[in-house]
């Protein structure tokens, strides 16, 4: 039984008027020889409830009344939102009976139909106002960077003087600061004594000489060159190097010694004592030089100039064994006996002697008694 013929089928029950069916289309008339009386009431109740629900299904599918916004003058509106045919929602005018009594659905909502899309130059986009976009200035309009500041200077800044204020110009000192030979000569010393440490002999030997000739007078590389000189049992030119020094300057009883002890090794005494009196005046107080000077003395038969020596020798140094003994010898030599008893005596009583020296002492006290009468 379709909805239509309940709701005549419920007017005919509540025995509805002539008007409540009256009401109803033409085509919800009953046909000839229809139904009884109730079933007229049936039918009226039906159109009105599809009125009722019509009515809710307009109201609440239609949209709220809310102002649509305006657009901004200078700006193209926008496109209304598209009506409820367009969008595929029914509203009150899809609403409809059916043509048809035999149908179940007493209304249907126009679905949306797919359409063809338009070709693209037919096409409209929506409008959307966009902001123009800021076009690049010309080349010639862009600044160049400016320059950096400059750095502050850290010097004080000087006050401000007056304008008849004049300052002195700076003098420029053009000359180079010159080297003076001494500078240069202890400059090689030094890199001869690096040049020793590390073992280089014979380039330490060349840079000392370098400093000889830069200044003679410098006395460290000279001592040097003769330290290398007579370990490398170089004596003539040892000899050389102490002669040169010595011209140089002769207040070095340091140098005379060394060269006349070469001297004397290759028996040249003259020559020995010879150098040793040249530089007595500067070793006056040196009582190894006084000694040195009288055992050569000695040596050369010279006995009487060797007491002299010997003594003055002792006067500066008293406790040498080794002294008194060769004191001792040399008044043995001139005949004065008790003078060399009492000297090899006093060797005797210092205890410095070695083994072969105290033997000699000995026997030279035996030999010296004094004869028993």
């Amino acid at each position: 039984m379709s909805v239509i013929n309940r709701m005549l089928q419920d007017l005919d029950r509540r025995r509805a008027s002539g008007e409540e069916r009256k009401a109803l289309p033409v085509q919800a008339r009953p046909l000839a020889g229809g139904p009884p009386r109730s079933s007229r009431w049936a039918w009226a109740l039906g159109l009105a409830a599809l009125a009722v629900i019509a009515g809710l299904l307009y109201w609440g599918l239609r949209p709220s009344p809310r102002a649509a916004p305006q657009a901004p003058a200078g700006q193209p509106g926008v496109a209304p939102p598209p009506s409820s045919s367009e969008s595929g929602l029914p509203d009150a005018a899809s609403l409809r009976f059916s043509e048809r009594l035999g149908t179940t659905s007493v209304f249907s909502a126009k679905k949306p139909q797919p359409r063809e899309p338009a070709p693209l130059a037919e096409q409209k986009s929506p409008v959307v106002p966009l902001l123009p976009l800021p076009q690049p200035p010309p080349p010639a309009a862009i600044p160049a960077p400016a320059p950096p500041p400059p750095l502050a200077a850290k010097e004080p800044v000087p006050p401000p003087r007056r304008p008849a204020e004049k300052l002195p110009q700076p003098s420029i000192d053009k000359q180079l600061k010159q080297v003076s030979p001494s500078q240069r000569a202890e400059n090689e010393f030094r890199r001869g004594t690096q040049l020793l440490h590390q073992g280089r002999q014979t380039e330490a030997q060349t840079a000392y000489r370098a400093a000889l000739e830069e200044d003679p007078a410098h006395r460290p590389a000279r001592q040097a060159l003769l330290g290398l000189l007579l370990e490398a049992k170089k004596s003539a030119e040892a000899e050389q190097l102490l002669e040169e020094g010595l011209k140089v300057n002769p207040a070095q009883p340091g140098f005379a010694m060394a060269l006349a002890r070469l001297q004397a090794d290759r028996a040249d005494l003259k020559k020995s004592i010879d150098t040793l009196q040249r530089t007595l005046p500067q070793a006056t107080g040196n009582a190894d030089y006084w000694a040195m000077l009288a055992a050569l003395l000695q040596k050369d038969g010279r006995h009487g100039e060797a007491i002299t020596h010997y003594q003055a020798a002792l006067r500066l140094k008293p406790q040498s064994g080794v002294w008194f003994m060769g004191l001792g010898i040399s008044l043995e030599a001139e005949g004065r006996r008790v003078d060399a008893r009492a000297a090899f005596q006093r060797a005797q009583a210092t205890q410095s002697l070695s083994p072969d020296l105290q033997a000699f002492v000995e026997q030279r006290l035996r030999e010296l008694e004094p004869e028993r009468r």
